[in-house]
């Protein structure tokens, strides 16, 4: 298993521990409540009212460098990797991910090709068979991301994994995403799709 997959099932499973931890705050008094339960609270003035706690289908994540839409049944995490590295990402519980790391002092567009090598160095000790080809990606503001994809095939596995990368005078980003192509996942393919058609990068 690549060591983006364990991130991956980190994440997941994180997120699963805090699903229906939720507070409802009204003038000063807490009602705990779960997630799409119709349920009965009583005010402080003694009236009884039904709430309902709902997630909207997509939300925008924004950073100071870039934002995106992303189904609200996932929730991206987003880490401080320390040296001017943030890294945010966010996965399906199939295992398709993405990944953006953003850098101060350095421009990552020369790193693709090094990027790519670490996170697929278990599927080549392991002897896959891989592909590489280059792929170019165009950000809902119109910038153009180029990058390198490796397919990594062993029967019943083809893990496709695409770096891209954008940068100038000294800072940057990278965007890694993560399927196995062998492993249907229609939300995945949607997460996926809704990022590339509404990231827009401030940088």
């Amino acid at each position: 298993m690549c060591r983006f997959a364990l991130l991956i099932l980190a994440l997941f499973v994180s997120d699963l521990a805090h699903a229906n931890d939720y507070n409802l705050i009204i003038d000063g008094h807490t009602f705990e409540i779960s997630l799409d339960k119709r349920q009965s609270i009583v005010l402080a003035d003694g009236k009884r009212v039904t709430v309902t706690l709902s997630k909207k289908p997509f939300a925008t994540f924004t950073t100071e460098a870039f934002n995106f839409q992303y189904p609200t049944q996932y929730t991206p995490a987003r880490t401080n990797l320390g040296e001017g590295v943030h890294q945010t990402m966010i996965a399906t519980p199939l295992g398709t991910a993405l990944m953006v790391q953003e850098y101060r002092g350095i421009n990552p567009t020369q790193l693709v090709d090094f990027l790519l090598d670490q996170i697929i160095v278990d599927e080549k000790a392991a002897g896959y068979r891989i592909t590489k080809t280059d792929v170019k990606e165009r950000t809902a503001d119109g910038k153009i991301l180029v990058g390198k994809r490796a397919v990594c095939t062993i029967p019943g596995t083809d893990l496709e994994v695409s770096v891209y990368a954008f940068g100038r005078r000294g800072v940057g980003m990278s965007i890694l995403t993560m399927r196995d192509n062998a492993l249907p996942d229609p939300q995945g393919d949607a997460m996926l799709e809704r990022f590339w058609r509404t990231i827009k990068i401030s940088l």
